[in-house]
């Protein structure tokens, strides 16, 4: 690497934070303010109720996947059970953004013939990967510093809240870093984060697996990893032990791994062309089938992978939480304060349909806006110069979306009953369960279809800041937050029961009647309006 080859990186940093202006602090605001609403609902709890929840998860091996170690004598302390309960979630959401802004400031470049347009210029070979990777330094730094403020207002200690902050921004860099390397293999931004996402889930299962064969401390207070969560850049988060030891050396680890991943994706990038990537694309076949030529036909060649990724996904998460399910009901009646709780089985998977359906919002939502992409990239105007109507091309990506979503659904449903070894009518319930809370996915989905109709230049952010305004009030942060029952009512997520015969009739016709309506409302303002780029 020589000097002349970063020339105009600083050009291109300034560039890119002027196109993510709305889109790095919506995202980093957000995941600050999530961490602070948390810590805020969590310094309710007494030092018994952590202590109850902490006992819970310890025996429990499926449980101990999705949480992080904790020291017996740290059980009653506010800032050792954020992390506790916490740490994965913020992992998840830190990794994804620093993903996300990567790949669309690299491969995506590519793909709309931007980075071939700053070849042209005065701009050195890899000043466009050093540039991406300086404008997620620069986001991580900030939420850095957010996290820094708001685990000090809460009370937390000065040292912990710096170690615990350190490692969530560091593991953004190592994912940020880890996308570099990603957009250089595939020729697509969807398979460089698709890519980098399994890296992610492989990174996430190697420290579980170091968790479940960790050693459960007496009493069940809490457990450690076993030597196998070292492997991880996951485990290296917990394994920093913030408000506790604070072991700052384990950030050097981060360290380490960023200085192999860069010098990676500069020797890959040397080794292509602009627009090519690594990992050769396969050949289609000589001729197209008739299917191909339909809109119905279009939508799923275009996004056929992202819908089968996601099924292995929802599969192999359904298989999991099912085998949990099981040793979760077990560990539950040996408490004797959880005895009230009655929690069975087909109760923790009910829960988990409620958490997935939810978060497979984000399926539709990404699916839908696929519709932005074309318009927006221009091959929807060539498309409408043929003989297909508006309407016809809109309502065939509506439906691929819509019934991509109801295949997820009974995908997760029917692996989750499975590896329970559920009867068959059982089985059935948990695939009606999961049906019913797809009527409150239309509403998400006639959200985004309106918002693509009446404003398409502002549809993508606005679309994801609703999607996740719903889905964090609804089941999977209102309740841990004690947010007020109006606030938690305005997602739709929250008027479907866990049990399908707890179910309103009412509230799914309304919720249907609220999704179709807005999707009509959707159609009817793309057809009247012209195409905007």
């Amino acid at each position: 690497m020589k000097k002349q080859d970063f020339i105009g990186t600083k050009s291109l940093v300034k560039l890119a934070l002027r196109r993510d202006r709305i889109r790095i602090p919506a995202w980093v605001l957000a995941i600050g303010l999530y961490s602070a609403l948390v810590i805020v609902a969590y310094a309710e709890f007494s030092a018994k109720e952590m202590q109850e929840l902490i006992t819970m998860a310890s025996i429990s091996q499926g449980m101990r996947m999705l949480v992080s170690p904790i020291a017996s004598d740290q059980v009653g302390q506010l800032g050792s059970f954020f992390l506790f309960r916490t740490s994965f979630l913020l992992s998840i959401i830190v990794s994804m953004m620093n993903i996300q802004l990567v790949t669309r400031h690299t491969r995506h470049n590519e793909e709309s013939g931007c980075a071939e347009m700053i070849s042209s210029t005065v701009a050195g070979r890899y000043a466009s990967l050093a540039a991406s990777l300086i404008t997620a330094f620069i986001a991580n730094l900030t939420l850095f510093a957010l996290f820094v403020l708001g685990f000090i207002a809460s009370g937390l200690p000065l040292e912990g809240s710096i170690a615990a902050a350190a490692s969530f921004a560091l593991i953004g860099m190592v994912f940020a870093c880890v996308a570099a390397v990603t957009s250089q293999l595939s020729e697509s931004s969807r398979g460089a984060s698709g890519l980098a996402s399994i890296t992610f889930a492989l990174a996430f299962f190697i420290n579980a697996i170091g968790n479940v064969m960790g050693t459960v401390h007496e009493q069940s207070m809490g457990f450690s990893s076993s030597w196998i969560a070292w492997l991880s850049p996951v485990g290296w988060v917990n394994q920093t032990q913030a408000f506790d030891q604070n072991r700052f050396a384990v950030l050097l680890l981060f360290a380490g791994l960023m200085l192999i991943l860069f010098p990676a994706a500069v020797w890959l990038s040397k080794r292509r062309d602009i627009g090519r990537g690594i990992l050769p694309a396969r050949r289609g076949p000589a001729r197209a089938s008739r299917f191909l030529t339909s809109a119905p036909g279009l939508a799923w060649r275009l996004q056929r992978k992202t819908l089968l990724s996601w099924m292995v996904i929802m599969l192999l998460i359904g298989i999991t939480f099912g085998a949990v399910s099981q040793e979760y009901g077990a560990s539950i009646e040996q408490i004797d304060v959880f005895q009230q709780f009655l929690l069975s089985a087909d109760y923790f998977i009910f829960s988990m349909i409620a958490i997935v359906s939810s978060v497979l919002s984000l399926f539709t939502l990404q699916s839908l806006l696929r519709m932005r992409s074309e318009e927006a990239e221009g091959p929807l105007e060539t498309f409408l110069s043929t003989p297909v109507r508006r309407f016809t091309w809109m309502l065939s990506f509506i439906g691929f979306s819509l019934l991509g979503t109801l295949v997820l659904l009974i995908t997760f449903a029917s692996g989750a009953g499975l590896a329970a070894q559920s009867s068959a009518s059982e089985t059935v319930e948990f695939i009606k369960a999961s049906l019913y809370h797809g009527s409150a996915i239309l509403v998400i989905a006639g959200l985004v279809i309106t918002m693509f109709g009446l404003v398409p230049k502002i549809a993508r952010g606005f679309s994801w800041i609703l999607v996740m305004i719903a889905v964090l009030i609804g089941p999977v942060l209102g309740p841990m937050l004690n947010l007020p029952e109006s606030i938690h009512n305005l997602s739709p997520f929250t008027h479907i029961a866990l049990q399908p015969d707890q179910t309103s009739t009412a509230a799914l016709v309304i919720l249907t009647g609220i999704g179709l309506l807005l999707t009509l409302t959707g159609l009817a303002a793309f057809s009247r309006r012209s195409l905007k780029l």
